[in-house]
């Protein structure tokens, strides 16, 4: 079966379509993101109803999943939850980006509306959980003590030694400071890719090319920058929450600034080379953070100055 074939299967019956992406989501690993994309390819190919229809048969099978894993011996209460919050909110947030894109044909504004809603998001928790650090510290360390059982247990049969009591809560304590932004920025670059690649489906078999040209034109706007430039004085400032911020608006100026890049060199016979090195400065490790910054400052640029506009 071809890829239109099969799309246009899953296109022509939305029952039967939702009923694949419930079994998909409960039976098949990492399932949920499957039936995610489905949901989102009918979204952007029909309406918001059609998408709606997946989207809750892929909702339902996530919190039957839940029900089932709370009945398994070591079942982590917290962590379920979390999970299945999470699953919940990144397929309301696809369907509106899927709803979004589809009316407005622009991926600038879906990247700058998931920005805002991350955005909305920080606030939301630090005021819900104004010592949100020391939340995280002491469920984090919950679960290396867990750990650390496994850990002996290696380490008496000859495996690796186990990090000291100081070494493990020093890295907690980093990591605590910093998480809550890390992890909502990683929840909304996997919604986007996910976007991406029922954009991607869409366009490769009903509207080829039409992606690239809205892939080139990514370019965040005064609002974002006007927030980039707060979050990051207060962030210097020491405030918390803003440093947090501060990790979702750079995730929107990278995808700004990647865009342009690929929009510039797009322009040359040799302009692979460049987008090669780039990827390849973000490939290796120990340049991959300062490869995002400099991409970021950038975008950052290009919402003020519109370098596609001004070549």
């Amino acid at each position: 079966m071809s890829l239109r074939s099969f799309s246009e299967y899953l296109l022509a019956h939305r029952l039967r379509t939702a009923v694949l992406a419930f079994f998909v989501t409960l039976l098949v690993p990492f399932g949920g993101n499957l039936g995610s994309l489905v949901a989102a390819f009918v979204t952007l190919r029909k309406d918001a109803l059609e998408g709606s229809w997946v989207f809750v048969s892929v909702i339902l099978a996530g919190i039957l999943q839940y029900f089932l894993y709370m009945h398994s011996p070591n079942a982590n209460t917290v962590l379920g939850s979390i999970i299945t919050w999470i699953g919940f909110a990144g397929n309301l947030l696809l369907w509106g980006l899927a709803l979004l894109l589809r009316r407005s044909a622009h991926a600038s504004l879906s990247v700058e509306v998931a920005a805002l809603i991350g955005v909305a998001a920080v606030l939301l928790v630090h005021i819900l959980v104004p010592d949100i650090a020391t939340f995280w510290n002491v469920f984090l360390t919950g679960m290396v003590n867990k750990a650390n059982i496994q850990w002996q247990t290696l380490a008496a049969g000859g495996g690796a030694g186990i990090p000291t009591l100081a070494e493990q809560r020093a890295v907690i304590a980093m990591i605590s400071r910093n998480i809550t932004g890390f992890l909502i920025t990683a929840f909304l670059l996997g919604t986007l890719l996910q976007l991406l690649v029922a954009a991607w489906w869409e366009a490769a078999v009903f509207m080829p090319g039409s992606l690239r040209r809205q892939l080139y034109s990514i370019h965040m706007g005064y609002v974002l920058l006007a927030l980039g430039v707060l979050a990051a004085v207060l962030a210097i400032s020491g405030i918390a929450w803003a440093k947090d911020i501060v990790h979702v608006l750079e995730m929107a100026f990278f995808l700004a600034g990647l865009s342009m890049l690929h929009a510039m060199l797009a322009r040359s016979s040799r302009g692979w080379r460049g987008l090669a090195l780039t990827y390849l400065v973000l490939i290796v490790g120990e340049f991959w953070n300062v490869g995002v910054l400099i991409i970021a400052f950038v975008g950052l640029i290009d919402a003020v100055v519109d370098f596609r506009q001004k070549t």
